[in-house]
C-alpha cells in the first residue's frame, strides 16, 4: 500500500470517542488535495468499504403486523373497485410509496390493476360520448379525468373493453386550407405567423397542423432572415445598462418573434460569444462574477482568517459555506488558505472542521 493511501484511509476510518467519524469526505479531499472520485478509487483498490450514508429523513423499522395492515388496505375492494388509492394508503399509515412497494415485494403480493364495475364503466362511456345541442362533446377529456379520478390509460382501456371508438376531431377541407394559407403567408421580413401563432389562431395543436401539411404535400418551411434583421437581434443581445444586460434571451425572442435556436445561430454566424449571466434573489439580471482563485484569496488571507475567528453577539461564527459565498470560492480553496495561514503563524480558532491542520 502506498504511503499516501495509508494516510487517506486512516483519516477516512478515524473515529472519535462517540463512535462518529472525525473527518467528513469533503475534509479528507481538501486535506489530501484529491477529488472524491480519487478517494473512492483508493478505497476500492485497498478493499476498504464505503461509509454508510446517514439519511436525514427518519428510517423506520416496521413490525410485521403494521405491514400486514397496510397490505390489507391495499387489497381491500368494494363494488366500484379498490377501496383506497395508493396515496390514500400512504397518507393513512404515514409511509411513502417506496415503503409500500417494499412491503408488497416482501410478501410476494403482485401490484394490483384497478378494477371497475360495469356501472362505473358505462358512466364513463356515457360522459365520454355525450354531445350538446351544437353537436360538440359536452365533456372534455381532462374533465372526465378529474370527475372519475382516472388517467388516460385507464380511460382508453375502458373504451376498448366497451368497443367505443376514440374521439377524432374532423376538420373540413376549407378549414385545413385556411390553416395552410396562414402557415405559408409571408411579409417583408419573412413568414407572417409562427407555428404557435397559427395554432393559437385556429385553436389546433401542432400535430394537427403538420398532418394538414402532410395531407396536401406541403414541405415544412424554413424561415429566412435578412442580414439587417440578424444585426438588429445581435445589437439587442449585446446592449447593456448599469445592472448588466438590458434584455433577457426570452425578451429578445419575443421582440423579434424568433426561437432561441435561431438566436444562437445568428451569434455563431457572426462569431459572438455567449454571454454569462445569472438572476439575483430579486429577479434582476446581473453578470456572473469570476470565481476567486487561490492567488486572489491569498491577498485577503488576513480578512478571511479574521472572519473565521470572529463571533457576533450571539456567539455565532461564519461557517465554511458562508465564507465560500462571501468570498465567491469553493471549500477546498478555503481549507488551503487555512493551511497557508497556519504556516504563517496566524491564529485560527479551533473547530472540528479544521482540526486536521494541527
Amino acid at each position: 500500500m502506498k504511503p499516501k493511501h495509508v494516510l487517506v484511509i486512516s483519516d477516512y476510518l478515524l473515529k472519535n470517542s462517540e463512535g462518529k467519524f472525525v473527518f467528513s469526505t469533503l475534509e479528507i479531499c481538501a486535506k489530501h488535495n484529491i477529488q472524491d472520485s480519487t478517494l473512492y478509487r483508493i478505497l476500492k483498490s485497498n478493499s476498504v468499504p464505503r461509509r454508510q450514508q446517514h439519511c436525514t429523513r427518519r428510517c423506520q423499522k416496521f413490525p410485521k403486523e403494521f405491514k400486514l395492515s397496510v397490505i390489507r388496505d391495499y387489497l381491500e375492494e368494494n363494488t366500484s373497485g379498490f377501496t383506497f388509492t395508493i396515496l390514500q394508503i400512504c397518507d393513512k399509515f404515514d409511509i411513502n410509496q417506496q415503503s409500500l412497494h417494499s412491503f408488497l415485494s416482501e410478501f410476494d403480493i403482485p401490484k394490483r390493476q384497478r378494477k371497475f364495475s360495469k356501472e362505473f364503466e358505462l358512466s364513463v362511456v356515457s360522459d365520454y360520448t355525450l354531445k350538446n345541442s351544437e353537436g360538440n362533446f359536452a365533456n372534455s377529456i381532462p374533465e372526465i379525468f378529474a370527475k372519475y379520478r382516472i388517467g388516460d390509460s385507464v380511460l382508453y382501456r375502458i373504451l376498448k373493453s366497451n368497443s367505443v371508438p376514440r374521439r377524432y376531431q374532423k376538420f373540413s377541407e376549407e378549414f385545413k386550407l385556411s390553416v395552410i394559407r396562414g402557415y405559408l403567408e409571408k411579409n417583408t421580413s419573412g413568414f407572417t405567423f409562427t407555428v404557435q401563432q397559427v395554432c393559437d389562431k385556429f385553436e389546433i395543436d401542432s400535430q394537427s397542423l403538420y398532418s394538414f401539411l402532410s395531407e396536401f404535400d406541403i414541405p415544412l418551411r424554413k424561415r429566412k432572415f435578412s442580414q439587417e434583421f440578424k444585426l438588429s437581434v445581435i445589437r439587442d443581445y449585446l446592449e447593456k445598462n448599469t445592472s448588466g444586460f438590458t434584455f433577457t434571451i426570452l425578451q429578445i425572442c419575443d421582440k423579434f418573434d424568433i426561437d432561441e435556436q435561431s438566436l444562437y445561430s445568428f451569434l455563431h454566424e457572426f462569431g459572438i460569444p455567449l454571454r454569462n449571466r445569472v438572476l439575483d434573489f430579486e429577479g434582476n439580471i446581473t453578470v456572473r462574477k469570476r470565481r476567486s482563485s487561490i492567488k486572489d484569496l491569498e491577498c485577503r488571507i488576513s480578512e478571511i482568517v479574521s472572519d473565521y475567528n470572529a463571533e457576533d453577539s450571539w456567539g455565532r461564527v461564519y461557517t465554511i459555506k458562508e465564507l465560500c459565498e462571501r468570498y465567491n470560492t469553493v471549500p477546498i480553496h478555503i481549507y488551503k488558505i487555512f493551511r497557508v495561514a497556519r504556516q504563517k503563524g496566524m491564529y485560527l480558532s479551533v473547530r472540528r472542521e479544521i482540526q486536521w491542520l494541527d
